[in-house]
């Protein structure tokens, strides 16, 4: 040790995996009352719709960004078709269980598990979209990480109101406590954003980012789905991912 200097000290560097999972825990049990959002934890209706996945942190070279999760609530008029409570029962045993931390597993696991099954049309659209970009769902799940810009689910509007837009104060807020902090963890290559998250690409990175329409828009589908414009959108992806990697 040259003279005169102090001790050596060892730098720790936080390990990103475990500080992406305290995120997703602190984010279940998020309290805010934010405006046209439902976020129920103890009715099995929590924040949710972010994944890791396969891998670790630094495999994730592409991020994919939904605008809010589906509603899985119980309609304001008392009636459930049933479709959900399968998956609000998971969540529910997972928060009395385990508290915020398993509850943000679940919510993990039943994002992976959706995808990888291809529960819906929008599950499958998108990971097909994926699995073409990276050339297999393996090296898909591997290489991409999920994530909504806000975490709960929109708010049935009352009657008369058929349909409203959760505000740009609601997304800011969620952007600026949550998905600010997966960007600085995953630091992605390339970011896909669909639907209402496409409208934020100047919170996300403009130079790394792909606005498409949601893969539920149209019963069949967005054009990006089809022909030369899927080929388009595959070769804009991997072209942001190889100038990256450069």
């Amino acid at each position: 040790m040259p003279r005169g200097s102090g001790p050596l000290v060892a730098v720790i560097q936080p390990d990103g995996d475990a500080a992406l999972r305290s995120l997703f825990a602190e984010c279940v049990a998020c309290g805010l009352d934010c405006a046209r959002i439902t976020r129920r934890q103890e009715r099995g209706v929590p924040p949710r719709g972010f994944a890791l996945g396969p891998g670790r942190l630094s495999d994730k070279v592409l991020m994919v960004v939904f605008g809010e999760p589906a509603s899985i609530s119980v309609r304001l008029d008392g009636t459930d078709d049933g479709k959900h409570q399968f998956e609000r029962q998971r969540y529910q045993r997972a928060l009395r269980d385990g508290g915020s931390a398993r509850l943000a597993a679940e919510q993990e696991a039943m994002t992976l598990e959706y995808f990888a099954s291809g529960h819906s049309p929008f599950h499958k659209r998108t990971m097909g979209l994926l699995r073409d970009i990276f050339g297999s769902s393996e090296r898909a799940a591997k290489s991409t990480y999920m994530t909504h810009l806000t975490k709960c689910e929109k708010e049935e509007p009352p009657p008369p109101t058929k349909e409203w837009q959760i505000p740009a104060a609601t997304r800011s807020t969620c952007f600026d406590l949550y998905l600010k902090r997966e960007l600085e963890l995953v630091r992605p290559k390339a970011i896909l954003a669909f639907g209402n998250a496409g409208e934020y690409t100047h919170l996300l990175g403009e130079e790394r980012t792909l606005a498409l329409d949601h893969p539920s828009r149209r019963q069949a589908g967005p054009r990006w789905l089809y022909g030369s414009q899927r080929e388009r959108t595959i070769a804009t992806v991997q072209g942001l991912l190889a100038r990256a990697a450069g």
